[in-house]
């Protein structure tokens, strides 16, 4: 599959990027050389972040001997940061069995990839003193359209639901009805214990940014950190939907709303 990046966007963020060190200008091209998809990934949620009212500038560091988020946000006088990774259309097919643009009646989650991506940038996260946002996206048509709805981008909290019932130990039969369990796969923020509960994970993550960028308009939703280093003021997405676990999961009842 043949990734084309969009031209106007190009242009937009070339113009946007003149603002600053032209540093930042050669680095940003260097990379749509050599990985288009995630040079325009970055170029998509920087515009995303603009249109909900945000001011963007560049955040890497210069001499690139130090990581750090791609974007430094600001909306009045609050703060915050974006770090951005792409899964790429090949690799997005290979996680789900969609094509590109032929439909296919199968589908599996994305979700693995994006618990890894946070697990890999988590310390890219850390020590900033403000919230962070991971924007993980993709341009594969049919996944940006399937794979960011609501359902898929909630298991990111309560991770991969499995349905449960109870057995008789007794008598080896089912009893009462049966209902939805998790052991927590792929959950971005928390983590199973070996006593059988759990724990927070990838605090120093706000929240991961889920942007499907390659249907029309963009699938973007927005999973909310339980008990990140710093919260994140989601009235900064204004156009995004966003979702969070509800009270009670600390005891064990799993649920995901959307605010």
């Amino acid at each position: 599959m043949t990734f084309i990046p969009d031209p106007k966007l190009i242009g937009e963020h070339r113009s946007w990027l003149g603002q600053f060190n032209p540093q930042f200008g050669c680095n940003w091209e260097k990379l749509k050389k050599h990985n288009p998809e995630a040079a325009m990934c970055v170029a998509a949620v920087r515009r995303l972040l603009e249109e909900n009212g945000n001011h963007a500038e560049p955040n890497e560091t210069l001499d690139g001997k130090r990581q750090s988020p791609d974007l430094r946000c600001s909306q009045g006088d609050k703060l915050f940061f974006v770090e951005v990774t792409c899964v790429s259309m090949e690799k997005t097919a290979e996680q789900t069995g969609l094509t590109h643009l032929t439909n296919f009646s199968g589908i599996g989650p994305l979700n693995d990839a994006i618990f890894h991506a946070s697990k890999e940038k988590t310390r890219q996260c850390s020590n900033l003193g403000y919230p962070v946002l991971l924007a993980v996206g993709t341009f594969h048509f049919q996944a940006s359209y399937l794979c960011f709805d609501r359902k898929h981008v909630q298991l990111l909290l309560t991770g991969q639901t499995l349905i449960t019932q109870k057995l008789d130990a007794a008598t080896g039969e089912l009893v009462g009805d049966d209902y939805l369990s998790t052991k927590l796969r792929s959950a971005a923020f928390l983590k199973p214990l070996k006593d059988g509960w759990m724990n927070y994970a990838r605090n120093p993550v706000s929240g991961i940014l889920a942007c499907g960028f390659g249907c029309d308009p963009p699938q973007i939703r927005c999973a909310l950190h339980p008990q990140p280093v710093h919260p994140f003021d989601r009235t900064l997405l204004p156009r995004v939907e966003c979702c969070r676990l509800k009270p009670g999961y600390a005891a064990g009842k799993m649920s995901a709303e959307w605010v």
